[in-house]
């Protein structure tokens, strides 16, 4: 896909600090989307947490909570886009 610009594994020392423990979110990557003009727009960064149910009950009451911490300390530093997904392909189609 020619808007991916980069689409990462983050590594196991990527880490971010939740008061339960250390959370690991799965990728991070950038795209780069046209206006209607065809002209590139704002490239965006995203962090994706890829698990196994996008439905929170379907997953261990933890994991849940770190994902809750996770979307707060990325929402302060003003990354708009941290989402869970269930695979690549939603990984890339989320926006």
């Amino acid at each position: 896909m020619d808007e991916v610009k980069l689409l990462v594994k983050l590594p196991g020392w990527f880490t971010v600090c939740t008061p339960i423990g250390q959370h690991n979110p799965d990728w991070a990557n950038i795209l780069q989307r046209q206006d209607p003009f065809g002209e590139p727009t704002e490239t965006f960064y995203f962090v994706r947490e890829t698990k196994g149910a996008l439905d929170h009950k379907q997953r261990r009451a933890m994991e849940n909570i770190k994902i809750t911490c996770a979307r707060g300390h990325f929402e302060t530093l003003d990354v708009k886009h941290f989402d869970v997904v269930v695979g690549v392909e939603a990984l890339l189609s989320k926006h």
